[in-house]
């Protein structure tokens, strides 16, 4: 049983493309998470008690709830309680760095001149993603959008890339991309007396975990 059923994504904020997804999420009054994929329309269900202790933790997934979702069938106002429980990390360096992990593990193989399917494609761009939101949660100035995350880049090309994650096949340009986003976040967190593990490394399971997981 659901007690509420909140839209988030591109459709929530408005900026959606004709073959965009739907995001939903559905609060869940039992202990079970779950996941319903038709189409390009994605459901997930978490418990309510999960999304409000990830909120007080910081989550990035919860802040974008927090930040952009609509309620659409919310009668004890369970999104707002996640607004106001959620609080940011002090930093998000451990986030950056399982995308950084996500990055070594494709480079090593796009080296070794091995296929990436939709799954690893999926992969790249939830690492793009990750490191942009990751930033602008530490300036707290949180964005999601394709064009706000081209701008916290100061990568030329990065919009571009998001706007067309849907006809890009990832190889040696796309990861060059990437990894100009990974130094600009690197220099971020130095000028913030903190620093990124270069040497993150993640297995395919793990990575393909990340896709299943957040994506």
């Amino acid at each position: 049983m659901l007690s509420a059923i909140f839209l988030y994504g591109s459709r929530a904020r408005g900026d959606a493309g004709l073959d965009a997804d739907t995001d939903i999420l559905g609060v869940s009054m039992e202990d079970s998470f779950r996941k319903i994929s038709l189409n390009n329309v994605n459901i997930h269900c978490y418990p309510q008690e999960y999304l409000i202790c990830r909120s007080q933790e910081g989550d990035l997934f919860l802040l974008h709830l927090a930040t952009e979702a609509v309620a659409l069938y919310d009668p004890n106002d369970v999104l707002s309680k996640i607004r106001r429980k959620f609080v940011y990390k002090v930093d998000y360096v451990a986030e950056m760095d399982e995308a950084l992990g996500v990055f070594n593990w494709l480079k090593g193989r796009i080296d070794a001149g091995q296929q990436i399917g939709a799954r690893s494609t999926r992969a790249f761009f939830w690492a793009v993603r990750t490191l942009l939101i990751a930033r602008s949660a530490e300036m707290r100035m949180p964005a999601f959008s394709s064009a706000k995350l081209g701008e916290i880049s100061c990568v030329d090309g990065v919009e571009e890339l998001l706007n067309q994650k849907r006809a890009v096949q990832v190889g040696k340009r796309e990861l060059g991309l990437l990894l100009k986003v990974i130094e600009e976040s690197a220099q971020y967190q130095t000028a913030n007396g903190r620093s990124l593990d270069f040497g993150a490394k993640r297995t395919g399971p793990a990575v393909l975990g990340l896709v299943g997981k957040y994506l």
